[in-house]
């Protein structure tokens, strides 16, 4: 298997120095458009690639030179088990993949073996009662899922091949500013409301902060991040403060933190907003009301506060490396504003976000506000005055939160600028360059493209799609 990592590493190292290749197609013909892509990178980095729709599942296996070793097609499981919530690779090549039902109570597992023609369905002994649903994770090859009750206990349930352990963490100390009624909130009153419509109907967003994201991803004001065994959920309901609740996978281990914001600067009449991102092991806040916006970089770990800047709305932005953007709105789908007050008029009628992203060693930065607004349906995350759906698939929502960013990445509605900083957050003079959704955008508006996927290989990120001209399905890198 080492010998496997080194070839593919190294092909990936020769590929990469191209800007943009196509590493591979597979020619099929898919039973129906509803088909969705799942790539799971499994056991010592070994490529699977999963079609599925609701009466199949094709599984095509990739050798180390990213050509296909192996093809197969499955059944899928019945239609009481509409959503796929996760799965687990083991090392022998077998792959598990953890079904739903709609109200994300019941499961079952379908196993996939590479030496089997016919793929194993069971129906878990297994069913979520009196606590809600929060989000499963599928990370380093498990697959986990995250529940609250009433009581704010929060549970963490790691599978097994079909079997589970449970750990339960007691969070009833994880307290809120009080509301309407005086009473202080707990945390379960704010996971279940704190989530983005714009993911379908998870609670919590499992975010990719590796990936650029767009203001209405970064927006959610229940964040989950899930890297190197760490789990991280952050909860920016509060103005006063950010919560996080960080849960190392490995041991079960529970770490509270809350990093303050700087309230007493603001006037408390004023209607203010806030939120967080949690970026190469700092948090990034933003605190915004009409007349100011404040954004502190602090320490993840030491919680020293890096950098802190100040925006008032009768000054210019002089941290700004692009012009105030609206995109999105009832005469154009993209105008350019004036005044700082301006922003901070329309961030405080929205909702914050901060997202962050590091290339070639500078930090681009975007300030801005996402709104809900009605479509004649379910709320859904859209721009400042214009509908519309921006989700993607059930698979984006809840197995591949790099498609996620994209897909809202390339769909944002909303209002922002960007700022460029170097190591020491010294902001820097400077044009916004592309990044690497940008160049895949731009790469689809030549293309018939249907059943996409994205996903981060080593330094580098795949598109995968199903050309619809060639009839073939294709991945093509492209360098950040």
């Amino acid at each position: 298997m080492k010998q496997y990592i080194s070839l593919l590493v190294s092909g990936l190292i020769c590929i990469a120095v191209h800007a943009q290749r196509e590493l591979s197609s597979i020619s099929f013909q898919p039973e129906r458009n509803a088909s969705e892509a799942l790539i799971i990178v499994g056991q010592d980095s070994a490529l699977h690639l999963m079609i599925t729709n609701k009466k199949e599942i094709q599984r095509f296996d990739y050798n180390p030179t990213l050509s296909i070793a192996a093809r197969k097609n499955y059944e899928a499981p019945r239609s009481k088990y509409s959503e796929m919530a996760g799965y687990e690779v083991k090392e022998d090549g077998l792959i598990n993949l953890y079904y739903s039902n709609s109200r994300k109570n019941k499961f079952c597992m379908v196993t996939l073996s590479p030496a089997a023609s016919e793929s194993v369905i069971n129906e878990l002994d297994f069913k979520l009662k009196k606590e809600t649903y929060l989000q499963g994770i599928s990370h380093q090859n498990k697959f986990y899922i995250l529940t609250i009750d009433f009581k704010s206990v929060v549970r963490l349930y790691e599978f097994n091949a079909g079997n589970h352990e449970v750990t339960e963490f007691p969070l009833a100390q994880v307290k809120f500013e009080p509301g309407r009624d005086g009473l202080r909130n707990y945390l379960h009153d704010h996971v279940k409301t704190g989530g983005s419509t714009s993911v379908g109907t998870s609670l919590v967003d499992l975010v990719d902060s590796e990936s650029p994201n767009s203001i209405e991803t970064a927006s959610a004001h229940n964040k989950l991040y899930v890297k190197n065994g760490v789990l991280r959920l952050t909860v920016d309901k509060d103005k006063e403060s950010t919560q996080v609740i960080e849960i190392a996978l490995a041991d079960k281990e529970l770490t509270l933190k809350s990093f303050d914001q700087p309230l007493e600067s603001f006037d408390l009449s004023d209607r203010i907003d806030s939120n967080s991102y949690l970026y190469d092991e700092k948090l990034f806040q933003v605190l915004v009301s009409k007349n100011k916006l404040v954004f502190t970089v602090t320490d993840y770990h030491n919680g020293e506060v890096i950098k802190q800047i100040e925006l008032l709305k009768d000054e210019n932005i002089d941290i700004a490396n692009s012009a105030i953007i609206q995109e999105g709105g009832d005469f154009a789908s993209y105008r350019e504003l004036e005044k700082t007050s301006q922003l901070l008029r329309k961030m405080t009628s929205a909702v914050p976000g901060i997202p962050v992203h590091k290339t070639n060693g500078i930090y681009e930065i975007t300030l801005g506000g996402s709104k809900e607004i009605a479509t004649g349906g379910p709320m859904m995350m859209g721009g400042f005055g214009l509908g519309g759906a921006v989700g993607g698939l059930i698979l984006t929502a809840t197995l591949n939160p790099t498609l996620g960013a994209y897909n809202s990445y390339t769909r944002t509605k909303s209002t922002y600028f960007i700022s460029l900083f170097d190591d020491d957050f010294n902001h820097i003079d400077g044009a916004v360059t592309p990044n690497v959704f940008d160049k895949i955008r731009d790469y689809t508006d030549r293309k018939s493209t249907s059943i996409e996927t994205i996903f981060r290989y080593q330094k580098s990120f795949v598109y995968g799609y199903y050309d619809n001209v060639d009839q073939q399905y294709k991945l093509v890198l492209f360098e950040d």
